[in-house]
């Protein structure tokens, strides 16, 4: 289904809404912590972007990249440790 199609049955509109809070124990969403970890991102995006449009663009995708990359890099610490017997 492309383009129109998928905009005249309402596909594309429900396909792009977010549903990790509607099922938080599948292996598709992950745990409620993170739903409400990117909840809280996007709300201080949003506060930001309409407070100070220029800060929130130069800033914004940097600062969110360097969290999922610093909680990834930890991941990877935490299983290291728990290998190791240190936890």
């Amino acid at each position: 289904m492309g383009g129109k199609e998928a905009r005249k049955s309402g596909w594309a509109s429900l396909s792009s809404r977010g549903t990790a809070p509607l099922k938080p124990t599948t292996g598709l969403s992950g745990p409620p912590a993170n739903a409400l970890s990117m909840f809280l991102g996007a709300l201080i995006a949003f506060v930001l972007q309409k407070a100070r449009p220029a800060t929130a663009e130069k800033f914004v995708v940097p600062v969110s990249s360097g969290f999922i990359a610093g909680e990834s890099l930890m991941g990877i610490a935490v299983a290291l440790l728990h290998a190791a017997g240190k936890i």
